[in-house]
This record gives C-alpha cells, sequence and structure tokens, in this order.
C-alpha cells in the first residue's frame, strides 16, 4: 500500500508540514519515490514515519483526532436533528393534506345532501300540485 504526503496527513489527522518536518528529520528527502509533484511512500516508510511523527506529535495528534472525534459527533447530532426536523415537516403537511380533503369532502357530501333534499322537496310539491 502506498500513500502520499497528503494522505498520511489526513490519516494522523497533522499538517502536511508535519509529515515533511518528519521526513527531513529521518534523512528520506533523497530517497522517496516522487510521481509528478507527489512523493509516495511504501509500507515500511508508512510505518516507520508513523511511529516518528507520533513520537514527537503523540500530544498534537491525539488532541487533533479527538477535535475531529467530536467534530464528527456533533456533525452527526445535526444531521439527527435536521432529519427530525425535515420528518416532523413532512408530518404537518400530510396531516394538513388528510384534514384538507376531509373538508373538501365533508362540504362535498353536505352539497349532495342539500341538492337531493331539494329535488326531492320539489319532486314532492309538483306530486302535491298534481293531485
Amino acid at each position: 500500500m502506498e500513500m502520499t504526503i497528503k494522505q498520511l496527513a489526513d490519516e494522523l489527522g497533522v499538517s502536511k508540514t508535519t509529515v515533511n518536518r518528519a521526513v527531513r528529520k529521518l534523512g528520506w528527502k533523497d530517497e522517496l519515490c516522487k510521481v509528478g509533484n507527489r512523493y509516495i511512500f511504501s509500507e515500511t516508510q508508512i510505518l516507520q514515519l508513523k511511529k516518528k511523527i507520533l513520537e514527537s506529535y503523540g500530544e498534537e495528534v491525539q488532541q487533533s483526532q479527538q477535535s475531529q472525534q467530536s467534530q464528527q459527533s456533533q456533525q452527526s447530532q445535526q444531521s439527527q436533528q435536521s432529519q427530525q426536523s425535515q420528518q416532523s415537516q413532512q408530518s404537518q403537511q400530510s396531516q394538513q393534506s388528510r384534514n384538507s380533503r376531509n373538508n373538501r369532502n365533508s362540504r362535498n357530501n353536505r352539497n349532495s345532501r342539500n341538492n337531493r333534499n331539494s329535488r326531492n322537496n320539489r319532486n314532492s310539491r309538483n306530486s302535491r300540485i298534481q293531485f
């Protein structure tokens, strides 16, 4: 498995500058494989670099990882709250839609009954007149 400076820095939660400093301290600048403008580390180099960085910057790495974890948990909580809010809004909208349909159906039923009653009344008046 090969990694670039950025990938290694992201994995450890440190800056690229920190990784570059560790490379210089180990004296590897000339030994690294360069592809384009990127340095590529081999697996053994990655393990040695991680060890060196953790020795030199252990507290910073731990603090960085802890802050990343707390940011992720905050983002997760915000995401959950947002989803709950959206579900609540959708539920309210569907309830309003149902209420609106029920009111419309109720009015239509009332109007239909009223129309039937008025026709029946007219028919009964007409039948009385004919007798």
